[in-house]
């Protein structure tokens, strides 16, 4: 299981609860684009405590194989999130899983959602595929 992939000068990685900050800012930064399209989200959502809960869990799911998520840097700004891709649902019978992905408002258009999901998807599924 891989935690960061790089590639055509980005890097796509799983992040802990250390990054709970950075996090906070990509879901901040994108707000009113983002909830126009997800569920509604607690009232404690957008807090530095609740993303570092989310960031713990995902990442004890991730080593269950349940679930991943991932986060998009550049080399070029690897400090900021550029976007995130997130998979559940795998299944090794027909080597498919459901994805979903969030691009900053920032750097759409860029192709980006593409650009992530084929490194992440392929690998994990390749993964749980010898598992089986």
């Amino acid at each position: 299981m891989k935690f960061e992939y790089a590639f055509e000068g980005m890097k796509l990685k799983v992040l802990d609860e250390t990054f709970a900050g950075k996090v906070l800012e990509f879901y901040s930064r994108n707000r009113e684009e983002f909830d126009r399209y997800e569920v509604a989200k607690p009232d404690n959502f957008y807090t530095t405590e609740y993303i570092a809960a989310t960031l713990k869990a995902e990442y004890a799911a991730l080593l269950k194989g349940e679930f991943g998520r991932f986060f998009l840097f550049s080399d070029d700004l690897p400090g900021e999130i550029l976007g995130s891709v997130s998979f559940f649902g795998v299944t090794s019978i027909n080597h498919s899983c459901r994805i979903g992905y969030k691009i900053d408002k920032n750097y759409r258009q860029l192709g980006l959602g593409s650009l992530m999901v084929k490194p992440v998807s392929y690998t994990h599924l390749r993964a749980h595929e010898t598992k089986a």
